[in-house]
This record gives C-alpha cells, sequence and structure tokens, in this order.
C-alpha cells in the first residue's frame, strides 16, 4: 500500500479538527544600545541565516518639511550622488555584494535601509555612510527625478483611489495640517537644489536618527556602526524647529466628487 492511500484511510475530511486557544504567545524583544553619540540601537537578534537588515529611521516626514515634496525629494535623491561617488558607482557598490538599499519617506519619518548579508557588512556600510552623510543632490539628477515625479503626478490624478485619499486626507486634517497637504502641479516648478539642502542639513543627522537591527547581529555589527555614524562629524541641528498644527476636520461627513467617465 502507498503512502498516498494510507494518507488518505488515516484523515477523515469530514471531521473537523478540534479548537484550540492560543495560550502564550512568545515575543522577541527588542534590546537597546547606544552608539558613542547616543544614537539609540534598537537590535531583534533572530534568525539563522547570515542576514541582516539596517535601517536608519529619521525625523523627517512631510510633517517637518515647509514645502510640498521636500522630504520626499530628499529621501528619494539620497542614493543620486555624494562627495565621493555618483549615483551608478553608489548602485554598482551596493549590488556588487547581492545587497539592497531602500528609501522611504511617510507623514512622520524618512528612512534609509540595508538589507546585507553579513560577511559584506564591512564593505556596504560604509556605502550607506556616504549616502546618509555627504549626499549632494546633483541639479541634473534632481531634474530628471523631478520630471519623472510629475508624469507620475498626472497618471496617478487620472485614478479614482488616488484622487478620493487625497480629499479624505484634506477633510480629515484640514488643508493646511502637513497630512492634508496635497501637492499640486506648480509645486514640481516651485522646489529647487536648495530647498533639499536646507532641509537635508537640518534633519539627516545623528541628533535626529534612531537605528534599527534585524537578523543575525553579532558584536562585530555594533562595532562598525559606531565606527561608521558614532562620530560627532554629523550632528545636525540640535535643536530642531517643529511647529505644531492644529487638526481642522471638516464638519461635513459625505463627499462626492465627480469624475467624468469613471465607473
Amino acid at each position: 500500500m502507498t503512502v498516498e492511500k494510507i494518507f488518505m484511510q488515516t484523515i477523515d475530511r469530514t471531521i473537523s479538527p478540534d479548537f484550540k486557544t492560543v495560550d502564550k504567545i512568545e515575543m522577541i524583544r527588542a534590546t537597546e544600545k547606544r552608539l558613542r553619540n547616543n544614537i539609540p540601537v534598537y537590535s531583534i537578534n533572530a534568525g539563522t541565516q547570515e542576514l541582516i537588515k539596517i535601517e536608519f529611521l529619521f525625523g523627517a516626514g512631510m510633517y517637518q518639511q515647509k514645502m510640498p515634496l521636500q522630504a520626499s525629494t530628499v529621501n528619494a535623491m539620497l542614493e543620486e550622488g555624494t562627495s565621493k561617488m555618483n549615483a551608478a558607482q553608489i548602485a554598482e557598490a551596493v549590488d556588487y555584494y547581492g545587497a539592497f538599499l531602500e528609501v522611504g519617506v511617510s507623514q512622520d519619518n524618512a528612512s534609509v535601509v540595508l538589507y546585507t548579508l553579513n560577511k559584506h557588512l564591512i564593505t556596504t556600510l560604509p556605502v550607506v555612510e556616504d549616502v546618509v552623510k555627504n549626499a549632494t543632490f546633483p541639479e541634473d539628477e534632481l531634474s530628471t527625478h523631478l520630471i519623472n515625479k510629475k508624469q507620475k503626478f498626472h497618471v496617478n490624478n487620472q485614478k479614482v483611489a488616488t484622487l478620493a485619499r487625497k480629499r479624505f486626507t484634506e477633510l480629515i486634517f484640514g488643508t493646511k495640517h502637513p497630512y492634508g497637504i496635497n501637492v499640486q502641479e506648480s509645486d514640481f516648478e516651485n522646489i529647487n537644489r536648495s530647498h533639499l539642502v536646507d532641509f537635508y542639513k537640518s534633519f539627516y543627522g545623528s541628533s535626529n536618527c534612531k537605528i534599527v537591527l534585524a537578523g543575525k547581529i553579532n558584536e562585530d555589527v555594533f562595532s562598525l556602526l559606531d565606527e561608521c555614524f558614532g562620530g560627532t562629524d554629523w550632528e545636525g541641528k540640535n535643536e530642531l524647529e517643529i511647529n505644531k498644527i492644529e487638526v481642522v476636520s471638516n464638519k461635513e461627513r459625505e463627499q462626492l466628487i465627480y469624475k467624468e467617465e469613471a465607473l
């Protein structure tokens, strides 16, 4: 008799399995350390593969920007050139070792994330250090980025989901709150390199940074982090001026946006 036949004979699919409650959930708690310059490092040491994720978090999201597109453009342009490498050299330096560099921005935070094998951290982490500390925002790359971003803006504005989401945030937070301000076409013409440099110098410093580690972590990781990011050469502004803006929600509970030919 084959294994398949034995298996089919021993399980009665008409009887549901017994219901069981989960008695206990084991959560892995993050541990905290500090670099020499007091940057907090939160780590979760888990997994069996020689792989690590390092995320640098900055309080540099849309809430902190003084004009639309400022936070997202700064974050996206970090990989487009530094005082030591251009965009192609940065990409090659990371890709060669099978690593991956990812940037992202939200309402409150901006992030730079490195995924790499542990054995290549000694080579890939200095690339991230250069990107975080020495971004130059080249004019040519900025122009190309804004053209592409503007084209995507026009495409997305034809989608009912995008229109609804934008209107929703305006109604919830108000049109003067950072969460409720939406990008307009004119914003692509108003932003320039100096706006990016000002934001970058203000918010991408050690005084505004947290680091999160996950993966297989050993003491060498902390030593490398401290060597690359534990110094006082990139403090930024110690006292960041961030205005508290009141949320002004719309009293009207139902809104209709008319779009021709929409389903």
